[in-house]
């Protein structure tokens, strides 16, 4: 992508606006004409932008994906204790979903191809830093050291595949508590964290 236009305030607009949109009713829904229509920029200015809705929603996406990486990557080298660290992954995951209507993690999760690229991309820009972290916590003995972090990886892997299987939905149509209940799932097995620490 070409970043000239990062500084230009018209760019701004319809990317600030496109993610209010976006994130409240999905890219599906909204319309380049409400887009512009919100953001008080022409239809022609979009164009000199962006050649469609789908590389705006790309764009979103990125900035989403950036900041993610960033705020986790600031929790995983922090100097508070492993356990703490999980459980403030835990809970920056849970806080970001709220930020998002389930129209848009219902999209996020399902077989959007927009999205998909977008997980793609954050699962490559996150496999080391995932890997550096799941090895801090088997050398400060948090995580089994028997497990391989590759077999960690893989059953994330899953369970994301998972958050939008249609059984998952009918057991939790609520996305944001299908994350809460894969997260802790994930992270704390099924022993009771009351006895562990509450999250």
């Amino acid at each position: 992508m070409d970043d000239s236009h990062l500084d230009n305030k018209k760019y701004q607009d319809l990317l600030n606006t496109a993610r209010e949109l976006f994130f409240k009713h999905g890219t599906k829904r909204v319309t380049i004409e409400e887009i512009c229509e919100k953001a008080d920029v022409s239809k022609m200015t979009f164009y000199k932008f962006f050649r469609n809705k789908s590389e705006l929603a790309t764009r979103v996406l990125s900035d989403l994906n950036d900041r993610i990486l960033k705020e986790q990557d600031e929790i995983m080298n922090s100097s508070i204790p492993f356990i703490d660290k999980i459980r403030g992954i835990i809970n920056h995951l849970i806080r970001t979903s709220e930020e998002l209507e389930d129209i848009f993690l219902d999209e996020m999760w399902g077989a959007n191809e927009d999205f998909m690229l977008f997980f793609n991309a954050l699962k490559m820009g996150s496999y080391q830093l995932i890997s550096d972290f799941i090895r801090q916590g088997q050398e400060e003995g948090v995580i089994r050291r028997t497990l391989k972090p590759d077999v960690i990886l893989y059953v994330i892997e899953k369970f994301q595949e998972m958050l939008n299987s249609d059984r998952m939905k009918t057991i939790a149509p609520d996305p944001h508590e299908r994350l809460d209940m894969m997260l802790n799932l994930m992270f704390y097995g099924i022993i009771d964290s009351a006895r562990q620490g509450s999250v």
